[in-house]
């Protein structure tokens, strides 16, 4: 998927406002003669990201927000959200992350049966396991799912490292 460039961050500084401790974005000057935003009205529209509209073309805050405070248009790179809260886009809980990054620092899927991220029933067993780089990696069979579970972290710590989420 392309990435379109940001605007630079002279551009968002002139049209947005932007709250580092809040993460919301207000609007300091309309960006076209037929916006119909209101100067000092919040900015954009909360999708399952929040979205912001400049110059008919829609960003997601948070990657405003790096662009605004840091200059550097993250390109390629995702901007994680720390705490996985989509719409608490406060800089101190942005960061670049690749997408596998990114990936990690996500709780267990809706259709995980045990309910607990990196364990799956076999049987009367529960197996571990956790993915690197799109590859598997199988940590063992265990009698209880806190087990399993206990091996699923202590790799997400050597593999994922500060973006490893336990959920």
């Amino acid at each position: 998927m392309k990435v379109l460039p940001l605007p630079t961050q002279a551009r968002l500084k002139e049209v947005l406002d932007y709250n580092e401790d809040t993460g919301v974005f207000r609007w300091k000057k309309k960006t076209s003669k037929n916006s119909n935003v209101k100067i000092g009205q919040v900015a954009g529209t909360k999708e399952l990201y929040i979205i912001i509209k400049i110059e008919k073309i829609n960003y997601k805050a948070h990657r405003l927000a790096y662009m605004y405070v840091t200059g550097e248009d993250p390109g390629e790179l995702d901007i994680d959200h720390d705490d996985k809260n989509k719409h608490n886009n406060a800089f101190s809980n942005l960061r670049k992350a690749t997408r596998g990054q990114n990936k990690s620092n996500t709780n267990s899927y809706k259709n995980n049966k045990v309910g607990i991220k990196g364990v799956r029933k076999k049987g009367n067993r529960y197996k571990a396991q956790i993915s690197k780089n799109g590859k598997s990696h199988y940590l063992g069979s265990y009698k209880t799912p806190e087990a399993a579970h206990k091996a699923y972290c202590e790799a997400a710590d050597k593999y994922h490292g500060e973006f490893a989420n336990y959920g």
